[in-house]
């Protein structure tokens, strides 16, 4: 197998994939608890974002989560295809590598974040209809529920039937953009105007920080003793004056996503958050402070996004977040979309981002586009508002975001 392919089988969701220099600097710069997991791997820098090369064929992704140093696992590896055809199984592959050397890959519960996406039978997955979707690994005998998530798209276009693959000892990945979801197919103008719609055009980034963007923070409600909406199934908690909050992200149905803080009479705390949000605590695992303080983590959620067409859609989020000692909690985004606008034969990197206002909805932060094209966007003169003109070489375009 070649290098450039192993590298596509990158690790798609790295609980502990972050900067530590860099979150430090975040953390001073916005006043909160400064990120310091217990593995990190080496030398993981910001990049700028290398044009992936398109291609249409299903290829693989691998995942794998590192859970801390108070589990016996080492590690948790996911590896499934980016894109699922429709009406096809497939055997969904996982391997648990714990800090004895010995492996399992049977003692494993699989969830999909959309049932109406996919059919899920134990670790048979048929895809249903066209959309993202999250599938979650879990090691059902840990009793914090360790667990990987990785992201992939269900396609329609894709007549390949799945083959077998073996798992794969990848090491620790050097800074390489990880292939999510569908290839990036070049925005071209029509008439005079940029219509852009990151749910089609753009690919899904779970990462912080694009091109040297920074980045503000989201205070949340208060903490309360009761939750902030109904919940069908909660976990056994271990402290008894335990809290609930929400976030609230996405244009959908439902975009409150809840979550439980427990553990308060220790000095870290431990955090159950509704990743898909069907108000049931009890079946996405739990988050265990990653951070300095009494809580931080990085963690990952699926929201309920209604198109500018009308369209209902599920889509990922991941984000930062943290408690401080007088129990408010905050977050900012460690998310993205990016994609590219192609003008006479020239490409320009293009990403939206939610520099403020963290909801899910990026069409209010606008769009960056890196018109230089050297990997780092200047806001003064590279960030663009929906109906806003952008001036490329001779040529003027009116920006059309379709998106909310």
């Amino acid at each position: 197998m070649s290098k450039f392919i192993k590298l596509l089988l990158v690790l798609a969701f790295l609980l502990y994939g972050c900067n530590e220099s860099l979150d430090a600097l975040i953390a001073k710069k916005l006043n909160k608890p400064s990120p310091s997991p217990t593995v990190k791997p080496s030398s993981i820098t910001p990049s700028g974002n290398p044009l992936i090369n398109p291609s249409t064929s299903p290829s693989d992704i691998s995942s794998t989560s590192v859970p801390g140093t108070n589990s016996t696992i080492k590690s948790i590896t996911v590896k499934i295809p980016t894109n699922f055809a429709l009406n096809t199984e497939y055997t969904l592959k996982a391997e648990i590598k714990f800090l004895d050397g010995t492996t399992n890959d049977t003692d494993i519960i699989w969830n999909i974040s959309d049932t109406t996406l996919a059919k899920l039978e134990g670790d048979k997955l048929t895809p249903l209809k066209e959309g993202n979707i999250a599938i979650t690994a879990i090691y059902k005998n840990d009793s914090n529920q360790k667990s990987d998530t990785v992201y992939a798209m269900i396609r329609s276009d894709l007549n390949i039937a799945p083959s077998a693959t073996p798992l794969l000892d990848i090491p620790l990945p050097t800074p390489t953009p990880s292939q999510f979801g569908m290839f990036i197919n070049p925005i071209v103008p029509q008439n005079g105007k940029i219509s852009v719609d990151i749910y089609k055009d753009f690919q899904y980034v779970p990462e912080g920080w694009p091109m040297g963007l920074s980045v503000g923070q989201t205070q949340l409600d208060a903490l309360a003793s009761t939750p902030y909406e109904t919940l069908t199934n909660e976990p056994q908690y271990t402290s008894a004056n335990h809290l609930y909050g929400y976030l609230s992200l996405g244009n959908g149905a439902d975009t409150k996503i809840s979550f439980a803080v427990d553990n308060l009479d220790q000095p870290t705390w431990m955090v159950y958050m509704d990743k898909n949000n069907n108000e049931d605590l009890t079946d996405d695992g739990s988050y265990i402070n990653q951070g300095t303080g009494s809580f931080a983590a990085l963690m990952s959620v699926t929201i309920d996004i209604v198109t500018s067409t009308g369209l209902n859609i599920t889509q990922p989020y991941q984000f930062w977040m943290w408690i401080n000692a007088q129990k408010q909690a905050y977050f900012y985004t460690r998310c993205y979309y990016k994609g590219m606008i192609s003008i006479n034969n020239t490409t320009y990197h293009t990403v939206a981002y939610e520099e403020y206002n963290h909801n899910g909805l990026y069409k209010e932060n606008g769009l960056y586009i890196d018109l230089n094209n050297d990997g780092i966007i200047t806001e003064a003169t590279e960030h663009f508002t929906d109906g806003q003109n952008v001036q490329i070489g001779t040529e003027q375009y009116q920006l059309e975001l379709l998106y909310p």
